[in-house]
């Protein structure tokens, strides 16, 4: 499982994609419960510079077309 957060220990293109997989996505407002990140495999970052965050949809589509091009 992977989760996406400010806090992360990984930017986007540093992570290594393994099949199955699950993708957690957190609102704007207050992200992935830390719960759920502390049994993520692998928290991702997109790497932006200018703003903290993306609107959600937009980071879903970012890291979901890593992922696809990946396999």
């Amino acid at each position: 499982m992977y989760s996406t957060g400010l806090n992360s220990s990984k930017f986007l293109d540093e992570v290594k994609i393994k099949k199955p997989y699950i993708v957690v996505f957190g609102n704007e407002a207050s992200g992935v419960k830390k719960e759920i990140l502390d049994i993520s495999e692998t928290v991702i970052k997109i790497p932006i510079s200018k703003v903290d965050s993306l609107n959600v949809s937009c980071a879903a589509g970012i890291i979901l077309d890593k992922f696809k091009n990946n396999f």
